[in-house]
């Protein structure tokens, strides 16, 4: 007996030994996050000077583009970026409270992005009134125009990867909603990066009606009627840097039972300043925001 509560005596005298040597981490890994978004509209608009230096053996811009006007208006989906994000969330230990810190928590993960952030974009039309149908029985006409159309369609397309971190701080963590800002940034670089140029041509015949704005357009399908081609130029490697404020609604999915009550829905817009160097063209900086929609997990 008295051996026996020797040994539970030494036991326990080795646990608090090992318990007071023991190490605790001064930081934590509190969850995984899993985020994908897009940037938001933003007009970053070139022209040919500056396709030109990205793709400097082009046919096509060696083309006349003396009576092509440069639409300022033009949009394409692809200018609209798409972003991926996987973010772990870190906490700090508080050796006073002996508790790990809710607030802040900084994220730390990686980015992946796809898009486009110049483009520019030049059209002309010509019209040659050619005929004139009219009927004996009427005072009524219609005139037939032909109408030649030609466009440039120019995209700086790319693909990058880098690494994202944000300190954020959160209302009320444990409850069922809240809400959360802070200050992050990231940097990327890019996988790929190319200059996508387009030409499209068109014939077609529209009849005018006289005294009014109302037209129809006819035109048949065919590769007479039709013409249009790409080029495709490699770019170097460009890089950007991306200082924005997080700012987002989380919501927890349940409250009581232990698989959902760790799973929060994030709906996030990140406004900021965003800066890409590009080696053909230097140094571009604009503002810029980011929506972002996902899910965070308690680990």
């Amino acid at each position: 007996m008295k051996n026996t509560m020797l040994l539970v005596v030494c036991l326990l005298i080795s646990a608090t030994i090992f318990g007071q040597n023991e190490k605790i981490s001064k930081i934590r890994i509190s969850d995984l996050g899993i985020y994908n978004g897009i940037n938001g509209d933003y007009s970053n608009y070139a022209d040919i000077n500056d396709f030109t230096k990205l793709a400097p053996g082009s046919e096509m811009l060696k083309n006349d583009f003396t009576d092509f006007t440069q639409s300022s208006s033009y949009f394409n989906m692809s200018s609209n970026d798409n972003v991926f994000t996987i973010n772990l969330g870190l906490q700090f230990y508080n050796a006073e409270k002996q508790d790990y810190n809710a607030n802040p928590k900084l994220n730390l993960g990686v980015t992946f992005r796809s898009g486009s952030t110049l483009n520019a974009y030049y059209s002309k039309s010509e019209n040659i009134r050619f005929d004139t149908l009219s009927s004996p029985n009427s005072d009524y006409t219609i005139f037939m125009d032909s109408v030649s159309s030609q466009s440039y369609q120019m995209n700086y397309m790319f693909e990058q990867i880098g690494i994202n971190a944000n300190l954020v701080f959160r209302t009320q963590p444990q409850a069922r909603w809240s809400l959360y800002g802070g200050i992050g940034i990231s940097a990327m670089t890019s996988l790929r990066a190319e200059s996508i140029l387009s030409y499209y041509s068109s014939m077609s015949v529209n009849y005018v009606f006289p005294n009014s704005s109302y037209y129809h357009s006819y035109s048949s399908y065919n590769e007479e009627n039709y013409e249009s081609y790409d080029e495709i130029h490699v770019n170097k490697t460009n890089i950007s840097t991306f200082a924005y404020i997080p700012l987002g609604i989380d919501f927890r999915i349940a409250r009581k039972n232990e698989f959902w009550n760790k799973m929060h829905l994030i709906m996030e817009l990140q406004p900021g300043i965003a800066i890409d160097y590009i080696p053909e063209l230097g140094t571009k900086t604009y503002g810029i925001y980011k929506g972002n929609f996902g899910v965070r997990v308690e680990i």
